[in-house]
C-alpha cells in the first residue's frame, strides 16, 4: 500500500514540474569542459531572421551533472513566437564544429522535450505545429544551399514554389510563412517571386490582415506591396488601353469589310436563296426556263417563280440586264 502510494505521489510530482515546465529535456556534452554550465534562452524578431544577430534574452538556467535543463511555462509568451536555446563554447574541440543553438517556434501552451542525442541540442518532440513545419522548411533550404552550392543552380524558383504551396487556412502556418517571405526578402528574391506572382501575395497580405499577428511583422510586405501592385496595376492599365484601341481599329475594320461584303454579296447575288443562285448560274449560262426546269427537276412555272424574285432582288427587268449587271 505504501509502495502504490509513494509512486502515485512520484507520478503527480512529476506531471505537476512537467506541467510547468514549456522548454525541458537533455543536453548532449561529450566533452563538459568544452561548454558551458547555462543554457540560455532567447526571443528573436521574425524581422531578424535567419541571421538573428539581435536577440533579446529572457532567461537562463544550470544544466545538470545528467545534461538536464528546463525553462518555467511563464517565461514564454501567450502567442508563438521564435526562441533561441543555446550553449557558450568555452574552447574548440579538435576537428569539430559543433552547433551550439537550436531555433524553434513556441507559445506558452505549448511544450519542448529534448530527447538525448548525439548533438548539444539533440532531436525534441513538440506540440507546437508551426515549429514542425518550420523545421521542415528548415530542412528544405539547407538542400537547396546543398544544391546551389555543388551545382550552381538558383534557389530562386524551388524556394518560392515550396513557400507559395504552404497551407494558407491555418495562423500558425502563415507565420511559416512570413518567415519565409522575410528569408526570401533577405536573399534579394522577393521582387522577382511579386512581380511573378502579384496575386498571391496581394490575397496572402489580405489573409495577414484578417489574423492576429502583429502588423508591424508583415508591414514590410504591406509597403513593398503598395509600390510594386501600384506598379503591376498602371502596366495593366497601359496595357488594356493599348487593347482598347486595338479592338476599336479591329471592330470599325470589321463593319467596314461587312458593308463591303453586304454590298460585293448583293451584286454576285449570295442574298438569293439556294434556289435561286442556281437558277441565276444557269440564267448566266444561256439556259432555257424549259431547260432550267429539266435540270433542277422543278415545274417551268418553279422556275419562272423564282426569275421573278431574282429579278426583284437584284433590281433588273430582265435577262440582258441580269447578264449587264453580273459582268459589271
Amino acid at each position: 500500500m505504501f509502495r502504490k502510494l509513494f509512486f502515485l505521489v512520484l507520478t503527480l510530482s512529476g506531471t505537476a514540474l512537467w506541467a510547468q515546465n514549456a522548454i525541458s529535456g537533455y543536453v548532449h556534452r561529450e566533452d563538459t569542459e568544452a561548454w558551458g554550465s547555462k543554457v540560455y534562452l532567447s526571443e528573436i524578431k521574425m524581422k531578424d531572421l535567419p541571421d538573428y544577430r539581435h536577440t533579446r534574452l529572457v532567461a537562463s538556467t544550470t544544466v545538470g551533472k545528467d545534461g538536464y535543463f528546463s525553462f518555467e511555462r511563464k517565461l514564454i509568451a501567450d502567442k508563438d513566437a521564435v526562441y533561441r536555446l543555446h550553449m557558450d563554447r568555452i574552447k574548440e574541440v579538435l576537428g569539430q564544429v559543433p552547433s551550439n543553438d537550436r531555433l524553434l517556434i513556441l507559445s506558452r501552451k505549448d511544450s519542448v522535450q529534448f530527447r538525448k542525442g548525439k548533438r548539444l541540442f539533440g532531436p525534441y518532440d513538440t506540440t507546437n505545429k508551426a515549429d514542425t513545419e518550420w523545421q521542415s522548411l528548415r530542412k528544405y533550404e539547407a538542400a537547396l544551399r546543398n544544391r546551389e552550392m555543388q551545382y550552381g543552380d538558383s534557389t530562386a524558383m524551388a524556394y518560392a514554389a515550396r513557400l507559395n504551396g504552404y497551407t494558407k487556412d491555418s495562423l500558425r502556418i502563415l507565420m511559416v510563412k512570413l518567415i519565409g517571405i522575410h528569408e526570401l526578402e533577405n536573399k534579394k528574391l522577393l521582387d522577382e517571386d511579386i512581380a511573378k506572382n502579384p496575386d498571391h501575395y496581394v490575397a496572402l497580405l489580405e489573409e495577414l490582415k484578417a489574423s492576429d499577428l502583429d502588423p508591424a511583422q508583415y508591414l514590410f510586405l504591406e509597403k513593398k506591396l503598395a509600390y510594386l501592385t501600384t506598379e503591376v496595376v498602371a502596366r495593366k492599365y497601359r496595357t488594356s488601353r493599348i487593347l482598347n484601341v486595338v479592338l476599336v481599329v479591329a471592330m470599325g475594320g470589321l463593319v467596314f469589310l461587312l458593308l463591303m461584303g453586304r454590298k460585293q454579296n448583293l451584286a454576285n447575288g449570295v442574298d438569293l436563296s439556294r434556289q435561286e443562285q442556281k437558277v441565276q448560274r444557269l440564267i448566266l449560262a444561256g439556259k432555257s426556263n424549259k431547260e432550267i426546269a429539266n435540270e433542277l427537276f422543278i415545274s417551268i412555272s418553279t422556275v419562272k417563280t423564282h426569275i421573278t424574285n431574282i429579278y426583284g432582288k437584284l433590281n433588273v427587268a430582265n435577262r440582258g440586264e441580269l447578264f449587264k449587271k453580273a459582268k459589271n
